[in-house]
């Protein structure tokens, strides 16, 4: 983050702050001192609810399998 700032305000010749520098640089610290554990965290609630639903897709499955059989009897 630090290096493509920079590297960008060099296309611009002249329009490159100092104030811009800082502001992309204060951003990028943000990001990662407290966005990305928030993000991290959220991911983390994605993935639990992604097993859920798959175990009550198994369940489902389950039960519909068990209630051919007992048709069956």
């Amino acid at each position: 983050m630090s290096l493509m700032v920079p590297v960008g305000g060099m296309f611009f010749l002249g329009f490159f702050a100092a104030s811009v520098f800082l502001l992309f640089a204060f951003v990028g610290s943000l990001y990662l001192t407290e966005l990305r554990p928030l993000q991290e965290l959220g991911s983390g609630f994605a993935e639990v609810l992604n097993g859920l639903r798959k175990a009550k897709e198994l369940l489902a499955y389950l039960l519909l399998r068990a209630a051919a059989l007992s048709a069956k009897l």
